[in-house]
């Protein structure tokens, strides 16, 4: 997350994938607990002034000149919703103008074994910037 605040200019909007309370839309964030509060905590510490937490996609209008930035977490304890987050990419896509920017960007792996298998989860943040 803080090579995301790097590339952020004052002015910059950031917009969380992952809401603060249940909506259709996107995923709780609620459900990852303590990893989900962790991430919270980070965009608070690190991000811009302008902060929104899941807002209806179609609500999203940028001021002019504004750069948007789009930060979903995936954690490593829950499946991640990738319908729903190509759906909300879609979503801005119409209003802003597809993504000029887009990275996964790894955070940490768990491996827990199962019997004979070893299952691997990865914790990562997947970045989407759209630019006037």
């Amino acid at each position: 997350m803080l090579a995301v605040a790097r590339q952020t200019r004052p002015g910059d909007r950031w917009i969380i994938f992952n809401a603060r309370e249940e909506v259709p839309y996107a995923p709780f964030i609620g459900e990852l607990r303590g990893t989900g509060s962790q991430f919270a905590f980070n965009v608070l510490r690190f991000g811009p002034r302008q902060i929104d937490w899941a807002p209806p996609p179609e609500n999203v209008r940028p001021k002019s000149g504004q750069r948007v930035w789009l930060l979903a977490y995936r954690g490593s304890k829950l499946d991640f919703p990738e319908d729903q987050l190509a759906a909300y990419v879609a979503g801005l896509s119409r209003n802003l103008g597809p993504p000029t920017y887009h990275d996964d960007v790894f955070i940490y792996e768990r491996k827990t074994k199962r019997g004979s298998q070893v299952e691997s989860r990865l914790e990562s943040l997947i970045v989407y910037r759209f630019a006037p």
